[in-house]
């Protein structure tokens, strides 16, 4: 993180009554500048520090856009009327108690434990999530998913990328070390309905429940991190959050590999359980207590409010979240999900069933943008922010990667396990590389963007990294020895780990005036869109294969076989016989090989947005400042 960007400043006003202000979200009074006013918190002094309280908001940190803007509005007020409110070089300035720079004060035990939480469930969460793709063979087999066995990954999508927006809302409205534990308890509840699944239906509402919690359980605690450390603190300890989430999606794949040929699939459901009961929400629940964490919550003494009062102003929280565009997101994106997993393929296109679908899809369409523009006080995302031609293009780059993210580990351990017929674990190896190659990738993105600040040069090289990848390896084919298969695949993510500079870069774009609905909600949408890519890509790929068997069916050596099957999925090819399976192999090898050639032009697409970017690199110059900075220039020596 590069701390002579453009800061965020936050204050916190002085109010009427006697007690000191407290470094707590509500009562936070937010002010953004650009430009001349770029201060380096560690150029400061320490006496200065000690009376003027400056706050660096890093990226993807929207508790901020979330705060009651009524507290917003009440602070300005008061710092106004008392006049101590001054404007220093660009900075707010407020005479504050000699505090550190945490904005929660807590006891250095509690920190520890907090902090102790945070990176044992980013490392948890995301090594559980990152071992599901390689469960997708056994699963579909086990619970017969036939042509629908594409929600083994995508159940969890919707819920999880319609509630993320809503995440720093429901923290402030239900507490945040309350929304941690119940978003824990719901991760439980959603894994045990899995692991203990009967029928695939069955199996996919569980899924849908871990990913209503995926918010909760990985996105909060990065939000608990900026609360719980200063500015100095911050990019550390976010350098080690995001370095444990690294690992997690790295060992997920190898873990879970190890899982199923021991034990079996249902395990990687269920293996994580006692550890979020026993250490994870433990340490949530005491390192959290009694912190201020959410501002102050007083309920005792002669200044409290009454239990109606409290009851009201909860009760108006609540009914500003926008609960009606969450379901319309959700159900929409069920409902296209539904078309390319479920209708085309089993009925056809021409059938009632998927034209029911695809017209239930176009409805919610029509009505979450009705709702978005008409009836909700704060919408996922404001349509003013669509005139930015920056947020434009950022919005495209970011749904462009997620979507080819999400295409790849759904796809590569189908290739590596169906196609080439590999092992479980060995399969599992194939895959980590490209997780090792996203390590990779983002580690050396954040060391050139936090020593130069060429974000807009990253997020090309990253895509161009991507559509290399991707197009080399549409070229594949199961005989492919796995040395090649490696190489392409640490290619791929190596790219998409540039790729991931894209949360960062949407915090610079995003309008000063913007509210609510930024970082997080943009991710939440491209989270949805990740679901339903690979949808699409599913429908297209069987689509092919189908096409591949039925020229197969004119073949008087194999029309008796294909005469009783009359759909080949994945998971029935090892099923085959001889020499059916070889033909079914190849054909399916080609269809999924094609998947790669689609993400290549999503990718395509992410470079032609990353080019049409302006003024991304965190610094906003003049053009007389370009054309005069000095060139540099650069002498080669030879040594001898």
């Amino acid at each position: 993180m590069n701390l002579q960007e453009p800061m965020n400043l936050a204050s916190a006003a002085p109010t009427s009554d006697a007690r000191p202000p407290r470094l707590s979200s509500s009562s936070l009074f937010i002010h953004k500048f650009h430009g001349n006013s770029t201060v380096s918190v560690l150029d400061m002094d320490l006496r200065k520090l000690n009376q003027v309280h400056t706050t660096k908001i890093p990226p993807d940190d929207e508790h901020y856009e979330d705060d009651n803007d009524n507290d917003n509005d009440t602070a300005a007020t008061a710092a106004s009327d008392n006049g101590d409110k001054k404007m220093e070089d660009g900075i707010v300035a407020t005479p504050m108690p000699n505090l550190s720079g945490r904005r929660v004060q807590m006891k250095d035990i509690q920190w520890f434990i907090t902090m102790f939480g945070i990176l044992a469930a980013n490392l948890l969460f995301s090594l559980a999530s990152s071992a599901v793709p390689i469960s997708n063979q056994s699963v579909s087999k086990d619970l017969s998913a036939g042509a629908q066995f594409v929600w083994v990954t995508v159940a969890f999508l919707p819920p999880a990328g319609a509630l993320q927006p809503l995440l720093p809302t429901l923290a402030n409205v239900l507490g945040t070390r309350n929304l941690s534990m119940f978003s824990g308890v719901l991760w439980i509840a959603g894994s045990l309905l899995s692991a203990t699944a009967t029928s695939f239906p069955m199996f996919c509402v569980g899924r849908g429940l871990t990913g209503a919690a995926f918010g909760g359980c990985i996105l909060l605690p990065y939000l608990i991190l900026i609360k719980i450390t200063s500015v100095e603190e911050r990019a550390q300890y976010t350098a080690y959050l995001t370095t444990f989430t690294n690992i997690g999606n790295f060992l997920g794949p190898i873990v879970g590999g190890v899982m199923i040929e021991k034990i079996g699939w249902r395990a990687i459901y269920s293996w994580y359980i006692p550890p979020i009961l026993f250490m994870i929400m433990p340490a949530f629940f005491l390192g959290l207590r009694n912190t201020l964490i959410d501002g102050d919550t007083t309920t005792t003494g002669p200044s409290a409010p009454s239990t109606s009062q409290r009851f009201k102003a909860f009760v108006y929280k609540f009914s500003e979240i926008d609960w009606l565009g969450t379901v319309c997101v959700t159900a929409m994106v069920i409902c296209v999900q539904m078309v390319f997993s479920y209708g085309a393929p089993i009925y056809g296109w021409g059938s009632w069933v998927t034209v029911a679908f695809l017209g239930g899809s176009i409805s919610l369409f029509l009505l979450l943008v009705l709702v978005e523009l008409n009836v909700s006080k704060k919408p996922i995302i404001p349509k003013q922010v669509f005139s930015y031609r920056n947020y434009n293009m950022v919005f495209i780059y970011l749904h462009g990667m997620r979507g080819s993210l999400a295409g790849s580990f759904f796809f590569l351990p189908i290739f590596m396990q169906i196609i080439r017929n590999n092992a479980v674990l060995l399969s599992g190896l194939l895959v980590a590389p490209m997780a090792l190659g996203v390590i990779i990738g983002s580690l050396i993105a954040s060391a050139i963007s936090k020593r130069h600040n060429r974000n807009q040069l990253l997020l090309i090289i990253g895509s161009a990294l991507s559509c290399i990848g991707f197009g080399c390896f549409s070229t594949l084919e199961a005989s492919s020895s796995d040395a090649s298969i490696s190489l392409v695949v640490v290619v791929i993510g190596v790219g998409l780990g540039f790729s991931t500079m894209t949360n960062f870069v949407f915090t610079i774009v995003t309008p000063r005036e913007l509210t609510h609905g930024g970082t997080s909600a943009a991710a939440g949408l491209a989270t949805a869109f990740g679901g339903v890519f690979v949808s699409v890509l599913s429908s297209a790929t069987n689509s092919m294969a189908q096409s591949g068997f039925n020229a197969l069916r004119g073949d008087s050596m194999y029309m008796s076989d294909l005469a009783t099957r009359p759909v080949i999925s994945y998971a029935s090819i090892s099923d085959l016989p001889q020499p059916l399976r070889d033909q079914a192999i190849s054909i399916w090898a080609s269809a999924t090989t094609r998947a790669f050639l689609y993400m290549m032009i999503c990718s395509g697409l992410c470079l032609v947005s990353a080019l049409g970017m302006k003024n991304v690199d965190g610094v906003v110059r003049s053009k007389d400042a370009i054309r005069n900075k000095p060139k540099k220039r650069y002498i080669f020596r030879l040594a001898w």
